[in-house]
């Protein structure tokens, strides 16, 4: 009987060890990543994920409004048409979300489920009676969502 019993226990405990190295998209688990804002930037905690539902705790810790815009794109982040101060976002990718009019020292969260991909986050807004948007000011970055991200 102690046999069995302690063979029980090394089944369970392979289960148990085996599921904790199987993938967030498998166990249906969010990731999460926290983007901050400010002026003229966008960091994230981290930039690779696996494919499945992303959760970007957005906060602005500018003194200006800013939104996140998620494009899936092969152009790199700083390559993008811009046409009056603003990103022509149907011609550098797909819009996958969005959070519009972020106010100053607050926050928002955008979940979205992705697949495999290059994706970018910017910020699209154009200040009253500016030239440059805060895009081409540098709030932009790159991600990348991969199946054999580890």
């Amino acid at each position: 009987m102690k046999g069995l019993r302690r063979f029980s226990m090394l089944i369970v405990w392979g289960v148990l060890f085996f599921n904790a190295g199987s993938s967030a998209e498998a166990q249906g688990i969010s990731q999460e990543v926290s983007v901050r804002l400010t002026e003229w930037r966008i960091t994230m905690d981290k930039a690779l994920f696996k494919p499945g539902e992303i959760v970007f705790n957005t906060q602005n810790q500018g003194k200006h409004v800013h939104e996140l815009v998620v494009i899936q794109t092969d152009l790199l982040a700083d390559h993008f048409t811009v046409e009056g101060g603003r990103v022509k976002e149907s011609k550098v990718g797909s819009v996958i979300g969005e959070i519009e009019g972020i106010p100053p020292r607050l926050g928002a969260t955008l979940a979205l489920n992705l697949s495999a991909g290059n994706y970018v986050l910017f910020c699209n807004n154009l200040e009253e009676g500016a030239i440059l948007g805060h895009y081409q000011q540098g709030m932009r970055i790159s991600f990348k969502v991969e199946s054999s991200h580890e």
